[in-house]
């Protein structure tokens, strides 16, 4: 659609007149519901079950050895389908659930059991959000994408508050069995109702090797220097930004706060409510926002806002932090999504964003470079060094590619 015949306002329920759409976006948030429950509680298992915040960090950083198979799993979206693609993924977290739910049941669950199959499904967990995208993107009209994603962005943003706070409470409640029960029934549910989105694939004329499709879909992001800055950006604040609202929030919950796991789930929440906030003013304002120019912000105030939270051991103080931090991370992250998906062509979209995942290896890093870090130096000084060092980074990128992503000209800005 051309600029002049771009609508001024678009509702945040135009995507779901798309029949795909209708089934996908439910869908979502039963397997994000699912997810954002059973995370925190293998988290606070492991934590309670080794008194190690290394493990933990190890814990956190197998969420996400997936990163590095990421491009290959955007190859295969494109030539089987995105909508086969998440079913097959969907099914593979279902059986690992139910594995956990059996170990449970028959007293044979513990912290080194928790690990080997998250790890399992930290294979795959990373490239569902980037499968997810593609196939909004795939079935969406273009002029509906940024909606349509902030929407959709919705669907993990309410599972993070109901996952947080909903499954933390049932398992001090009910006990793993019975939470377990529900994430297996949560699982089963989302992956039936993805068989009703649209499958479409988009397979080149000439079908190269996997491994060419791959290699061809890092050289386009590499020779696009819009994508190779919303990459690096992508890295940056999963190294030294996401480590502290993710994988290092049941350490901040034990020992800085002093609370139990019910904190734990206000702290995720917190956070979660943000992203919540951000994602619902993007769903009916996204439209109008420069995307690059966006993201940038995004990031800027994000870092701020990090800063402050680790400077306090308030709780109250430290919620009202990570709430304007869940809102400031999704201004900057959402725009970056749409921002790819519209750069890319369609033949490319599953590489361009498989190539995208790759930037979350940097939260495992991130994770891994905070433990020892925390042991020797304590959260606060911690958190001072890496949001601060990741700030600067997010400054030099936005002048290298000022051009590309910052300029009101830039192709990033025009969307």
């Amino acid at each position: 659609m051309s600029k002049t015949n771009k609508p001024d306002r678009i509702s945040a329920l135009a995507p779901f007149s798309v029949r795909s759409y209708q089934f996908q976006w439910p869908a979502d948030l039963l397997i994000s519901c699912a997810i954002e429950m059973e995370l925190p509680i293998l988290g606070w298992y492991i934590l309670v079950q080794t008194n190690s915040v290394f493990m933990l960090v190890v814990f956190g950083s197998a969420q996400y050895v997936g990163t590095l198979i990421s491009p290959l799993m955007g190859v295969v979206g494109d030539r089987i389908g995105c909508r086969n693609l998440l079913f097959a993924m969907r099914a593979s977290y279902t059986v690992l659930s139910i594995s956990i739910l059996l170990l449970s049941i028959f007293g044979q669950l513990d912290a080194y059991v928790v690990l080997a199959i998250s790890a399992v499904g930290g294979l795959l967990r990373p490239s569902d959000g980037m499968v997810r995208n593609t196939l909004i993107a795939q079935t969406v009209p273009h002029h509906h994408l940024m909606v349509a994603i902030g929407v959709s962005r919705i669907t993990q943003d309410i599972s993070r508050v109901l996952g947080a706070l909903i499954g933390t409470g049932i398992v001090t409640w009910a006990g793993m069995d019975h939470t377990y029960a529900l994430i297996s029934a949560l699982y089963i549910s989302g992956m039936i109702i993805t068989l009703g989105a649209r499958q479409i694939k988009t397979v080149p004329k000439i079908i190269a090797s996997p491994y060419r499709d791959t290699v061809n879909g890092l050289i386009y992001v590499w020779n696009s220097p819009t994508l190779l800055a919303a990459f690096w950006i992508a890295f940056i604040i999963n190294l030294t930004a996401y480590p502290f609202t993710l994988g290092l929030l049941p350490h901040v919950t034990k020992d800085v706060y002093g609370i139990d796991q019910a904190g734990l789930g206000f702290l995720v929440a917190s956070f979660s409510f943000g992203g919540f906030l951000g994602s619902v003013a993007l769903s009916f304002s996204g439209h109008l926002i420069k995307p690059g120019r966006a993201m940038i912000y995004g990031g800027v105030c994000w870092y701020v806002l990090l800063v402050l939270f680790g400077q306090t051991d308030h709780l109250s103080a430290g919620m009202l932090c990570l709430v304007l931090a869940g809102f400031a991370q999704n201004i900057c992250t959402i725009p970056m999504f749409v921002m790819m998906l519209k750069v890319a062509p369609e033949e490319f979209r599953g590489r361009v964003m498989g190539v995208r995942m790759l930037a979350i290896y940097g939260l495992p890093l991130g994770l891994m470079l905070a433990g020892p870090l925390i042991k020797h130096l304590g959260f606060g000084l911690t958190n001072l060094i890496m949001t601060t060092t990741g700030l600067a980074m997010l400054g030099m990128v936005s002048l290298i590619w000022r051009r590309h992503v910052w300029d009101q000209s830039a192709e990033s800005n025009r969307l």
